[in-house]
């Protein structure tokens, strides 16, 4: 059975059709609007196969229904001489379209391009589903094979840094049965046991991160929306670029921020907003030298709040830009791999923004430093 929404103002048209249908016995299931508005209602009350729209109506166009359900098949219906419509109309997304006439035969045709409208979307539904398939599964290949790697890496390292801890420490033994005669040997190997301690620590680091990345990543995936309260937003971040400093110092950087003068107030999930912007400040600090800035800043223009992460890192080449936010994606993977990260970050970032209802500009140099700026829509306040 063919579930279909007739839109249709004119009352002799909506009988004519009715009687095409029981004559034909027809296996639709219809019901008829008699305008836009009434149309909208029964849309958003249940699924149809098909709309059939009348191009002039009461209360606006077939267009309008276009918009109203991209998803659903519109045939539709013009008056003589409106082949300029009709053209418009398949350039918009309509399916297919009918030229209506006094005597009403265009109904003897309508059957055949509803069966072929319907078995077009069933088609094209198909194929994309079967896009669908395919993308998740390279998805999940590519999930696999970096994960695998990204993980298999701060493993090898820290097996191996276990395995000499256990050799300098038998050493130590060692020479600690004579420490006055072996006091340099021995200042030098607790030397080396003291640098692999760190290399542990830096490893365990990274893969606690890879694991958080991949849990945030896939939490993110599973949320249509973010339950909301109201947050100032400069104190959000000072916490954040307070909790970053000690990062930025290990590295010699300096990590400053400069909020605006007055509160700025948002709608946003306390953990995703700043979940936002410590994957910012954090993609900051690790892709900028030893001895670079760190620039943190908010603004408000205009209905929106602006959050800047600006630095004087390594930079992002041209070509790269317009796939920084697809997961896994590395612009250098070597010196992604050095850095500890993940490749979900960015991407992490620009689905929260989303749920956000905001969203992420990039502006970068190569050599010279990234911008990331986030908007978010602001809480108007009295």
């Amino acid at each position: 059975m063919i579930s279909i929404l007739l839109v249709e103002d004119d009352r002799i048209d909506q009988i004519a059709f009715r009687r095409m249908v029981d004559q034909e016995a027809l296996d639709y299931d219809y019901c008829i609007a008699g305008s836009i508005s009434e149309a909208r209602v029964l849309l958003a009350t249940r699924r149809f196969d098909l709309i059939i729209a009348d191009y002039h109506l009461g209360d606006g166009t077939a267009f309008d229904m276009l918009k109203a359900r991209e998803d659903v098949p519109l045939i539709i219906v013009t008056g003589a001489g409106s082949e300029r419509i009709a053209v418009q109309a398949m350039k918009a997304g309509a399916c297919d379209y009918l030229t209506k006439d006094s005597a009403r035969s265009y109904l003897t045709m309508l059957p055949f391009i509803v069966e072929n409208a319907v078995q077009r979307s069933i088609a094209e539904r198909e194929a994309r589903d079967t896009m669908r398939e395919r993308i998740r599964r390279k998805t999940l290949e590519d999930f696999v094979h970096t994960a695998s790697h990204d993980l298999i890496t701060p493993i090898t390292t820290m097996g191996t840094s276990l395995h000499l801890l256990a050799r300098f420490a038998q050493k130590q033994v060692d020479l600690t049965a004579d420490p006055v005669l072996n006091s340099a040997a021995l200042s030098e190997n607790a030397g080396k046991i003291e640098q692999r301690c760190i290399l542990l620590q830096d490893e365990l680091g990274r893969l606690e991160q890879i694991v958080m990345d991949l849990l945030e990543m896939v939490k993110a995936d599973s949320l249509d929306e973010l339950p909301l309260e109201t947050v100032e937003l400069n104190l959000l971040i000072a916490q954040v670029v307070q909790i970053k400093q000690e990062h930025a110092r290990r590295k010699r950087q300096a990590l400053a921020f400069t909020p605006t003068p007055e509160p700025l107030i948002v709608e946003a999930g306390v953990h995703e907003l700043m979940s936002v912007v410590r994957k910012l400040v954090r993609n900051a600090i690790d892709y900028t030298p030893d001895h670079g800035y760190i620039a943190v800043s908010t603004a408000r223009i205009d209905n929106e709040v602006m959050i800047a992460v600006v630095d004087t890192g390594d930079g992002i080449p041209e070509d790269d830009l317009p796939r920084i936010f697809e997961r896994f994606y590395r612009v250098n993977r070597a010196r992604t791999m050095t850095a500890g990260g993940s490749g979900l970050g960015l991407a992490i970032v620009k689905r929260l923004v989303e749920l956000h209802h905001g969203r992420i500009e990039v502006e970068s140099k190569l050599g010279e430093g990234s911008a990331f700026r986030v908007f978010l829509p602001a809480l108007l306040t009295d």
